[in-house]
């Protein structure tokens, strides 16, 4: 009789175990699917939580987060109006840039090959969505971070044409335009044009101050990073962006002293040290492998292959890497072996400043002969 019980418990309890296993599974089929409020995206998060508040479709199926300025009282309000989350404009070294890839003039579609199979499912929800500035903006968000630029671009260019003051479009196509196109000039300008709708802006400050820099106007630059300095006194960019204004108009002595400065007061924040390093040759003393690889390579004990190691396993992108391993042929006189790292970092690096930089470095070098 007890035998017979324990063999009805076990039962009891199995089924009882299979009933809960089948009632997550059809709560997480649910949670995914399309066009559910909140869902939860692949990538993590709630992405109807993060961006519900900047328009679009409420399953907000593409993950990365839309800018954080706020729309001006004087334009039109967006279509489910509000204050959007997160962050838009030049990237942060920090921040890791979307990933740069994909046919570059490949026409519009969500089949194509080059694009992840959650990037085909972001894109395919937002080309069903209703084609308002926001959505178009997302769509545009999800095409960089598919590394689709030429897709990016028109996304962002029609979402102008509904609304020409939808300051998210406007900063993202600045983006475009400066780190990945190199286009200053037209990346001024959109940037401008942000700020002009939301004053202070950090990104469009920082961003339009790289494009002034590399266009050789400098005093436009200095008055764009010293206004992005008293917005942003503790950001290791801060330094670096001073820092990299003074060396690029000849400054070298200050401009030593502003990585060392931002090397000391933002020690997380790599480019001041190996800055730092390539402009005054201070070696030796790097808190970091990343730097006293890069230290050892103008010491003459060290490998290109060292520091991109230790580089990578800091965080370090291929445009930085690139750019600093061109920083240190220079230095040793190797003016072709320089060129092919700047250019490396131009093919290879992902749109951020240290494109620019190199492209810079790259001029200066075409201009010398």
């Amino acid at each position: 009789m007890d035998a017979g019980k324990t063999r009805l418990l076990w039962v009891l309890s199995a089924i009882a175990l299979a009933l809960l296993s089948l009632g997550l599974f059809v709560a997480r089929w649910i949670a995914f699917s399309p066009g559910n409020t909140g869902t939860t995206n692949p990538d993590g998060g709630r992405a109807g939580d993060a961006q519900s508040s900047a328009g679009g479709p409420n399953s907000e199926p593409c993950p990365i987060a839309i800018g954080t300025m706020r729309q001006p009282s004087s334009s039109p309000a967006p279509s489910r109006g509000g204050a959007p989350s997160g962050r838009i404009g030049g990237n942060q070294f920090s921040t890791p840039p979307p990933p740069v890839g994909g046919a570059a003039t490949a026409p519009s579609t969500t089949g194509r090959p080059g694009i992840s199979p959650a990037g085909k499912r972001y894109i395919a929800a937002y080309n069903t969505a209703g084609k308002d500035a926001d959505s178009l903006c997302k769509e545009a968000l999800c095409y960089m971070r598919e590394g689709v630029y030429s897709e990016a671009e028109r996304a962002l260019k029609a979402s102008l044409r509904l609304d020409p003051n939808q300051v998210n479009a406007r900063g993202l196509l600045g983006t475009i335009y400066a780190y990945r196109s190199l286009a200053y000039s037209k990346a001024a300008a959109e940037f401008s044009k942000v700020l002009e709708l939301v004053p202070n802006e950090s990104q469009s400050l920082i961003g339009r101050g790289w494009c002034e820099m590399a266009m050789a106007n400098y005093t436009a630059a200095k008055r764009d990073f010293e206004q992005y300095v008293r917005l942003n006194p503790k950001s290791g960019t801060s330094y670096m962006a001073l820092g990299v204004l003074d060396y690029f108009r000849g400054n070298r002595a200050r401009s030593a002293k502003r990585f060392a400065e931002g090397a000391e007061k933002a020690p997380s924040y790599t480019p001041n040290r190996l800055w730092g390093v390539a402009v005054s040759g201070a070696h030796g003393r790097a808190a970091q492998a990343t730097e006293l690889a890069y230290a050892a390579l103008f010491e003459g004990s060290g490998t290109p292959v060292r520091f991109i190691s230790a580089a990578d396993k800091r965080g370090l992108g291929d445009s930085a890497i690139f750019f600093f391993l061109g920083k240190w042929a220079l230095a040793r006189g190797a003016k072709s072996d320089a060129a092919k790292y700047f250019r490396a970092s131009l093919r290879e690096g992902a749109p951020d400043m240290f494109r620019i930089f190199s492209d810079i470095e790259l001029m200066k070098l075409e201009g010398a002969e």
